[in-house]
């Protein structure tokens, strides 16, 4: 494959990806309705692992071909770009008070996002390289972490929002699960093809795995979370935006872990370059200048330097992006 169809082939299946992710959005937000879940839940969990499927894709494709290094940033750099493009959402589109709104329990959706991450970075900064045969103990620390994060925010949630009483649609459950596993499967294909050819353009241009995996795969695996989030803020609904984000860099650590079972030379901890380490690294830093702003409760302000801002924390994306590319 040259680089003009490699190009080609990525900007086509990036297109049917973002298109297949608004369709699963809206199953999931009938699924949920029905259902009747509050909204943290629902956007910390459901939407979040709905939102996250193209992540779960690229990420276990990159380890099956072997690049470590492209699936560690393709995850990191998406928790990065998440908690930018929170920022710059709820200062732009939230409004002053849109902090004070956020209910309490999203600290905890934040701090069990950000506790994840540190984990996962840990590991691969520890070159965690064993195995047992298809399964790592890394990935099953996450794996436990994860499902008993889950379920403790399932329960305490649910018991402080209770169910989504203002919420309506008119179509049925049955069309929700058609609808979502059509986009999940259309996704499926996809973002397959994406991160073959995303692989294609690292190779011939010889730009690192890692920055293809930071910049480009980040960068439209992410838009599902990006335009979801958007127009909940829109719809003045700023804790399905927040929780949404926060809970899709949650999954998304666990993707890492599921991408841990397809890498086949050792584990996918033990095998990331710098580039990768890098991106977790200001992930980690940027989502806890995320948690800083939610328990501050002040307006998203555009430049300051002493206290989470818009000019802050996408100077800090910017410096991220720019070591993955000369150190990765």
């Amino acid at each position: 494959m040259d680089l003009t169809l490699a190009l080609i082939v990525f900007l086509g299946t990036s297109v049917l990806v973002v298109s297949a992710a608004r369709f699963l959005v809206t199953s999931g937000d009938v699924i949920a309705i029905r259902t009747g879940w509050g909204h943290v839940w629902v956007g910390a969990l459901l939407l979040a692992g709905a939102t996250s499927l193209p992540e779960l894709v690229a990420t276990s494709t990159a380890a099956l071909l072997g690049n470590a290094g492209m699936a560690g940033g393709n995850v990191f750099g998406s928790n990065m770009l998440n908690m930018t493009i929170l920022t710059l959402a709820l200062g732009l589109l939230g409004g002053g008070l849109v902090l004070q709104k956020i209910l309490p329990q999203q600290q905890r959706v934040a701090f069990f996002a950000t506790f994840l991450t540190i984990v996962a970075l840990a590991m691969a900064a520890l070159k965690l390289d064993v195995k047992w045969w298809i399964v790592s103990p890394a990935a099953l620390i996450i794996f436990a972490l994860y499902i008993v994060g889950s379920w403790r925010l399932f329960t305490e949630t649910s018991d402080a929002e209770g169910g989504d009483d203002d919420a309506s649609t008119d179509r049925t459950l049955r069309w929700g699960w058609t609808v979502f596993a059509l986009s999940s499967a259309v996704i499926f294909v996809a973002t397959y093809f994406m991160t073959n050819s995303a692989d294609e353009i690292a190779e011939i241009t010889g730009i690192g795995g890692s920055f293809i995996g930071v910049l480009a795969l980040a960068f439209v695996t992410s838009l599902p979370e990006v335009s979801t989030s958007i127009a909940a803020l829109r719809q003045n609904a700023p804790d399905l935006a927040v929780s949404n984000l926060f809970g899709s860099n949650s999954f998304n650590v666990l993707v890492l872990a599921v991408a841990d079972f397809f890498y086949t030379d050792g584990s996918i901890f033990g095998n990331m370059d710098n580039g990768a380490l890098i991106a977790g690294l200001f992930a980690t830093l940027i989502m806890a200048l995320s948690i800083w702003m939610l328990l501050l409760k002040r307006p998203v302000r555009v430049f300051s330097f002493s206290s989470p801002s818009m000019a802050l924390i996408t100077a800090l994306y910017g410096a991220g992006l720019f070591l993955v590319f000369y150190l990765g």
